[in-house]
C-alpha cells in the first residue's frame, strides 16, 4: 500500500499505513522484547535478520510517528480531526516503564 501511495502522492494512505505498521511493531516489541526490526521484511534477501531490542524498536517507532505528526498533511494536523499519532504510543511507553 505504502509504495503505491507514495508513487501516487497519496500521503494520507502513506501516513495511515505507517501508523498501522508502528502499531504492529509496538505490539510485537511489547510481547517479545527482541524482534527482527531494522532488517525485517527483506524477504528472501535476508532469511536470518538481526534482532533489535524493544527499546531500539520503540525509539524508531517514535521517530516515525513524530515525522507524521510534524508533516504538513491536513489529515494529521487538522484541528477538526484532532488526530495525534503519538498520543497512545506515549501512554503505552509510560505504562511500560511503571
Amino acid at each position: 500500500v505504502r509504495e503505491v501511495a507514495t508513487e501516487q502522492k497519496s500521503w494520507n494512505y502513506v501516513y495511515a499505513s505507517t501508523v498501522m505498521e508502528c502499531y504492529t511493531y509496538q505490539i510485537l516489541a511489547d510481547l517479545y522484547d527482541q524482534i527482527p526490526f531494522n532488517e525485517a521484511l527483506a524477504g528472501a534477501a535476508n532469511l536470518s535478520p538481526a534482532y533489535n531490542t524493544g527499546e531500539e524498536v520503540y525509539d524508531s517507532l517514535e521517530a516515525r510517528l513524530l515525522r507524521i505528526k510534524e508533516s504538513s498533511n491536513v489529515l494529521f494536523r487538522s484541528d477538526y480531526v484532532a488526530f495525534d499519532p503519538c498520543h497512545n504510543f506515549y501512554i503505552l511507553c509510560a505504562a511500560k516503564s511503571i
